[in-house]
């Protein structure tokens, strides 16, 4: 990750830096499924403007959120802070983090990296998991027309993610559909993916 972590780092610093503060809605994907969920502790790895860490924590969860943008993950801290909500942040690699402790739900989304990294996330997910805990990957497959800075071979087919789950994880859901998203003043319009884990509950 050491030569990925500099390019995502000032893309993600850069975009916060030039945002107006708003956060953003939490993931409707990630509210459908956690929802008939106990709360416990989570993990949302790439947490951003920790929109999905607030929303977890809000719902009574114990919450990391992992990021390499400082600026935003500051203002989730200070904002989880005056809220009372329980919500840890960590800035940093987001593929050399390790809770202290297994978690019950370990959230990404949108994270979008090369094969071998991609594989690795997969494996870090699952090793943070505590047997019968569950993972949701929310990303997408494609976008027509293409965002110039940002690789397409990061865009991985579902079917690659599904198949590079750790023998620990067994998927319980995994669909796609098309979507459409305003980009730097553009309409793109792309496959959202979603993938949906458990660990088993025998360890």
């Amino acid at each position: 990750m050491n030569e990925q972590k500099p390019y995502l780092q000032d893309i993600w610093e850069s975009y916060y830096q030039q945002a107006d503060g708003t956060i953003a809605d939490p993931e409707p994907l990630l509210i459908e499924w956690v929802a008939p969920l106990s709360p416990g502790r989570a993990v949302d790895l790439g947490a951003g403007d920790g929109a999905n860490a607030l929303w977890l924590a809000q719902q009574g969860w114990q919450v990391t959120a992992v990021d390499y943008a400082s600026q935003a993950l500051n203002a989730a801290g200070e904002r989880a802070a005056a809220n009372g909500l329980d919500l840890r942040i960590c800035v940093g690699d987001l593929l050399a983090f390790q809770p202290e402790q297994p978690v019950d739900l370990v959230f990404f989304g949108y994270i979008h990296l090369p094969a071998e990294q991609r594989a690795r996330m997969l494996q870090q997910a699952a090793a943070m998991l505590s047997p019968g805990g569950t993972m949701i990957y929310v990303g997408i497959t494609d976008m027509e027309p293409p965002i110039d800075e940002v690789p397409a071979d990061l865009f991985a087919p579902l079917s690659e993610v599904v198949a590079d789950l750790p023998p620990t994880l067994t998927a319980i859901c995994s669909e796609q559909q098309k979507k459409k998203v305003s980009y730097d003043g553009s309409d793109h319009e792309h496959t959202g993916v979603l993938l949906v884990a458990r660990r088993d509950p025998r360890g």
